[in-house]
């Protein structure tokens, strides 16, 4: 094994903090929501902690947690403001790795090529989805999304 074999310390840290952040536990994940407070409080990376704590307060099974998230997200969203992105429209997916890294998709290309990326299909509310799997542009790991191709055909 070579230094250049290890993984940076950013690796390390986001994806630790990743992991607790999706622990079974809800003392880890809270504790994790936490350590991603105070991370904001000194600044260190931002942008990837604001995005994990933004999947928490959106999926978490713990009503909770998500809440905690959202918390930390109100407190700094002022000091660590969500860079404004140009409007891509409605063709565009926006989709975070679990180490944070910001993707976007074009969705018009997913669906005319879905074969390549399904999954499988799921029902969410009623409504027919497709699960698609996409590759993070930064890490390379999979991002499992929900895909609602109506109107791509």
């Amino acid at each position: 094994m070579t230094p250049y074999d290890l993984p940076s310390p950013e690796d390390n840290i986001l994806s630790t903090l990743a992991r607790e952040l999706k622990h079974e536990y809800t003392r880890v994940r809270r504790s994790a929501v936490e350590r991603a407070g105070e991370m904001l409080k000194v600044g260190q990376y931002p942008v990837q902690v604001m995005n994990l704590l933004q999947t928490v307060a959106l999926n978490d099974v713990n009503q909770s947690v998500q809440d905690m998230a959202q918390q930390v997200l109100d407190r700094y969203k002022e000091t660590h403001p969500d860079k404004t992105k140009p409007d891509r429209g409605p063709a565009t997916i926006e989709a975070h790795c679990s180490l944070g890294h910001a993707n976007s998709f074009d969705k018009s290309d997913l669906c005319k090529n879905l074969g390549r990326y399904w999954r499988r299909s799921v029902l969410r509310e009623g409504l027919p989805f497709q699960e698609v799997v996409l590759t993070c542009q930064t890490c390379g790991e999979d991002i499992i999304v929900d895909l609602d191709c109506e109107g791509y055909d």
